[in-house]
């Protein structure tokens, strides 16, 4: 047989449509196992991958590929060769990219002896093309995997917002993980000035079910976090499961990296596999950049959280000035704000409107401070001129909010299963500081019209407002004063029903009554510290 240890035109045409083909890894190997097969005039080939990680040919799906048996021995001599490995029958050549291992190419069935030094040659110099293609498309692959990372980085860094709480990081560093690294655990520790917090959520279900929360021991965990290193260790051991839960875990990889801000360690993410599968060095790089992310993440959440908390300290304290003026309506405004939340989340409001709700409730009485007191607190019937001055509080509410601006606490996420299809309802600008004021102005406004401040109806009050008068309704209903005794839950109950389509939304009503089906007046008070 004459060799050639060349290119011809054929062969060159075949090698630039192969490197701008794009193919996967794969195809492109069945593609050279094609090529050598012309060249080396076998009448069969076959390419055999290789999984890295099970270390173990993979076994191959297609019916169609040709049946070729051939001792495993030899394959795995074959690919721990850095060159081709020829017997009298075979020609077994390694395919490799960078030095890591991909599979072998088998062919067989030669028309002429392949023992000769010049064929050794030539199959030498056509592995070295191979070689050359194979390195080629994994430079292409590791490229468009970075790419791939970048965006995942980029929008998980969107989505991470200071106005999200614990357990809404939690949730969205899982989802983005899962588009980056296999896992079958993920974990969320959080140390803080509270005691640790452990968020678990499992990806794949450990026997019949999945475990949403673990209780786990976390006093040798935290103690080894001052390493502050990233750990990828084999471990075989049963996770601790508490008493009555019957799921059972054999962790066979473990994956951690400390949450760093400001050289002090906040927490970990820890990602486990019950499976057989192990943790590479790109998960590891890629936990360390995603636990940066969720470091920065976290310590704005609590910066916000203090923001917060300080802010709703603020609200109440006008509320407590709304009281001082009126003792008999101590916690009135707290109830009535505890009460609106819940008819808010019981309608799936979005969670910008749950707190623009509570933020109402707190303050829709603030204008009463204009109110002399000798109106306020008069226990005999008001005279049409005093009640004009009552009418009035709206419209000196929103003179003392005029300059005030509420914060947008939240923002609302979806579809957060996978990245990179994740989709963000990112915050779209909206006046909330004038939603705020308009649910405080119309809250006296009566669903089938009559009512203050300007008489509105129906869908024509604003839909905050409509919450409150339900809320603000019940919560007098419910609460002693000087002329009469506080109606019971059952009694209050039949009035809400009663004035449901006059006074009052029936959807809210609707609304609040389920709720006091889910959760007793005692619950819902003891929410709130009443």
């Amino acid at each position: 047989m004459t060799t050639n240890l060349s290119l011809n035109i054929l062969d060159l045409g075949w090698l630039s449509k192969i490197m701008g083909a794009h193919l996967s890894m794969e195809n492109l190997m069945q593609e050279i196992s094609i090529f050598l097969r012309s060249r080396l005039h076998a009448r069969r080939s076959k390419v055999f991958l290789w999984d890295d990680k099970k270390k173990t040919f993979v076994k191959d799906q297609n019916k169609k590929n040709i049946n070729l048996v051939v001792n495993r021995k030899m394959l795995l001599n074959s690919l721990q060769a850095n060159e081709p490995v020829i017997t009298k029958t075979n020609i077994f050549i390694p395919l490799k990219a960078r030095g890591k291992s991909l599979g072998v190419v088998v062919l067989d069935s030669f028309t002429f002896s392949i023992d000769s030094t010049r064929y050794t040659e030539e199959i030498t110099f056509l592995t070295k093309i191979v070689e050359m293609l194979l390195t080629n498309a994994n430079f292409f692959i590791e490229y468009e995997r970075i790419n791939k990372d970048l965006f995942k980085f980029n929008v998980l860094n969107r989505a991470l917002n200071p106005r999200l709480d614990e357990e809404g990081i939690a949730k969205i560093l899982k989802d983005g993980v899962k588009g980056m690294i296999n896992f079958d655990l993920f974990g969320l520790l959080l140390l803080g000035k509270s005691n640790p917090r452990l968020y678990i959520a499992v990806d794949k279900p450990v026997t019949k079910g999945n475990i949403n929360i673990l209780k786990v021991n976390l006093t040798e965990f935290i103690s080894n976090l001052t390493q502050r290193k990233i750990s990828c260790k084999e471990l075989i051991e049963k996770s601790e499961i508490p008493k009555g839960n019957p799921v059972k875990m054999r962790v066979s990889s473990f994956l951690n990296a400390p949450l760093i801000t400001k050289d002090k360690i906040i927490g970990a993410m820890l990602l486990a596999n019950y499976s057989k599968e192990s943790f590479t060095y790109r998960d590891q790089q890629s936990i360390s950049l995603l636990a940066s992310q969720a470091a920065i993440a976290l310590e704005n959440e609590m910066l916000y959280g203090d923001l917060q908390r300080t802010y709703f300290s603020i609200v109440k304290a006008l509320t407590s000035a709304i009281e001082v003026k009126d003792p008999y309506t101590q916690g009135h405004s707290v109830l009535v704000s505890c009460y609106a939340e819940a008819i808010a989340k019981e309608m799936g409001l979005s969670v910008s409107m749950v707190e623009s709700v509570k933020i109402a409730g707190l303050l829709h009485d603030l204008g009463k401070i204009g109110v002399p007191e000798e109106i306020l607190l008069k226990m005999q019937k008001l005279t049409s001129a005093e009640y004009e001055v009552i009418k009035a509080h709206p419209d000196i509410a929103i003179k003392i909010l005029k300059s005030v601006e509420f914060p947008h606490f939240t923002q609302e996420i979806r579809n957060l299963e996978m990245i990179p299809e994740l989709t963000l309802n990112l915050f779209e600008p909206a006046d909330l500081s004038a939603e705020v004021k308009l649910m405080i102005y119309h809250h006296h406004e009566k669903y089938a019209g009559g009512g203050y401040p300007k008489g509105l109806k129906n869908d024509k009050i604003p839909l905050g407002a409509r919450i409150l008068a339900v809320a603000d309704t019940f919560e007098a209903l419910t609460a002693s004063r000087p002329y009469r005794k506080a109606f019971s839950v059952q009694e209050a109950k039949k009035i809400l029903i009663k004035a449901s389509g006059g006074q009052l939304d029936p959807k809210m009503v609707k609304a609040f009554l389920n709720v006091l089906k889910k959760k007793s007046l005692r619950v819902l008070r003891a929410q709130v510290g009443l």
